[in-house]
């Protein structure tokens, strides 16, 4: 299996393996009076990082993506990008489920480790820092 990965709806970019999307909720607890047990209730949340391992460009949009992140870093440009991430079947032709990433920042960019022999397509691995996501399974 691996992963398409689409960023504000075109197709950017494959990939061997993506981390899973989480949610976490900090509920607040509230004790009243003498009752033993505290009632719980909606607090806040946070999405953690997802990240892409040996990823690869397609077509000339590399650079772009890149960019993405190095001009956000720097001030040049802090717009947020969404991302969703197709994950194929084994025949590579059918998707089997989606997640959509929403308003996400950049969080790191790591080349992977070169091959002197240069028999593999260079390869990389980033993170992004979602506001959100959605899940269709």
């Amino acid at each position: 299996m691996y992963f398409l990965i689409e960023m504000d709806g075109v197709t950017v970019m494959e990939a061997s393996k993506v981390s899973e999307a989480k949610l976490k909720h900090n509920h607040v607890m509230i004790y009243t009076g003498t009752r033993v047990k505290p009632y719980k209730r909606r607090g806040k949340s946070e999405v953690a990082p997802v990240t892409v391992t040996h990823a690869r460009f397609l077509g000339g949009v590399g650079a772009s993506v890149y960019q993405w992140f190095n001009d956000f870093t720097r001030g040049i440009s802090v717009e947020r990008r969404n991302l969703r991430i197709v994950k194929m079947d084994e025949d590579g032709q059918t998707p089997v489920e989606t997640t959509d990433l929403i308003d996400c920042v950049p969080g790191e960019f790591t080349q992977d480790e070169m091959d002197g022999e240069g028999k593999n397509e260079p390869t990389f691995t980033f993170s992004v820092e979602p506001e959100d996501f959605d899940y269709v399974g």
